[in-house]
């Protein structure tokens, strides 16, 4: 089963309502949870670059595994920042991470549940994906396939398709409106919290016997479990945001800025301008 988007609202809506949740959220996304939880965290050292580039800044995804999210935003973010008439433009990487680890969690907690189903139902685990055979018969702690899935259930990896899913689904915002948080480039801070919530839950959905009631609140009670550890690390993603594009506009740029804001006077080429999109 698909994850529902409406109930990712709901889980936002409360993580932005809960004052508690926002007091913690603050101060992991300023500070990391490393300082956060020790009273005396080393400072990191501060690396300071000066690149330039005629068309984009340079781009840094820190001590984490998001290089596929950020080629995949770097390959999109040159079409906006020409559209926009922009030199300097990034769209949120981190935006792309916290829905990946959030997709990623739901289809391991689906998987595990579908083929313990699937074993208890039919006696092993033949006939689950028509055509293959499984080098074990069941799906069990001791097999191969277990100790496969559970090994890394939320780790940072992935490629192309991935993050077009993400895209395609969720959208994309702009770094300013979801920028980088303190742990956003250290993922290892928080990824053993959410791997750990995932296998326990896994491990019940693989040896309990569950009906489907019970089957689906241990899955929707964990995500939203998962998706409060995520906006405690990375922030709340945006639902709506404005952007504000100032600069000069080409022939191109001033009839699509008349077409899009059709309540606003057409804007004059040559002069500075301000556009709200």
């Amino acid at each position: 089963m698909a994850l529902d988007p409406s109930k990712v609202e709901v889980w936002a809506e409360d993580a932005l309502a809960d004052p508690v949740q926002s007091l913690i959220r603050n101060a992991v996304c300023n500070a990391g949870i490393v300082a956060v939880r020790r009273a005396a965290a080393p400072a990191f050292p501060a690396h300071h670059f000066h690149i330039q580039h005629d068309t984009a800044g340079v781009t840094n995804q820190r001590s984490s595994g998001r290089c596929w999210l950020f080629a995949t935003a770097n390959m999109f973010r040159g079409s906006v920042a020409d559209v926009l008439g922009l030199k300097d433009f990034e769209l949120s990487q981190s935006f792309f991470a916290f829905y990946d680890k959030l997709e990623r969690a739901n289809y391991f907690l689906r998987a595990v549940a579908a083929l313990a189903e699937h074993d208890r139902a039919h006696g092993g685990l033949s006939g689950f994906i028509p055509g293959f055979e499984f080098p074990e018969p069941h799906f069990t702690p001791d097999s191969r396939l277990f100790a496969h899935l559970f090994a890394a259930p939320t780790n940072d990896g992935g490629q192309f398709d991935m993050a077009a899913s993400v895209l395609a689904k969720y959208g994309a915002v702009p770094k300013a409106a979801f920028p980088e948080s303190a742990a956003s480039g250290l993922s290892h801070a928080y990824d053993p919290d959410l791997a750990s919530l995932l296998r326990a839950a896994g491990y019940r959905l693989a040896t309990e016997t569950l009906d489907a009631e019970e089957r689906e609140e241990l899955i929707e009670a964990t995500m939203r479990a998962v998706h409060r550890i995520l906006t405690l690390h990375l922030g709340v993603p945006p639902a709506k945001f404005r952007f504000t594009v100032k600069g000069e506009l080409t022939d191109t740029e001033d009839d699509a800025a008349s077409e899009e804001t059709a309540e606003n006077p057409p804007v004059k080429k040559d002069k500075k301008t301000k556009r709200d999109k």
